[in-house]
């Protein structure tokens, strides 16, 4: 397995992989209409492929990642008071 570190504050928002049969984009550093932060990952099929196959999707092609903020556990002395962990 190779790994590949994407973070924001890089130079790049986009990554691009290439791989047999499709290209994968993720996006870094977005926010929705609420302002959290998220991260978009499209799967694009490759059509056709040099030796005419032709990919398919199952599936959805695109998802996101939302950052909802810290987790807060029950129970957890860091909240403050009438804080209701939501």
């Amino acid at each position: 397995m190779r790994i590949v570190e994407h973070h924001s504050g890089g130079a790049h928002k986009l990554l691009r992989i290439e791989t047999e049969g499709c290209a994968v984009h993720i996006a870094i550093g977005l926010h929705d209409a609420d302002g959290r932060p998220f991260t978009s990952i499209e799967i694009e099929p490759l059509q056709p492929a040099d030796n005419s196959d032709v990919w398919y999707l199952q599936g959805p092609a695109t998802t996101v990642v939302v950052n909802h903020g810290a987790q807060v556990m029950a129970g957890d002395s860091t909240r403050r008071s009438g804080e209701d962990g939501k």
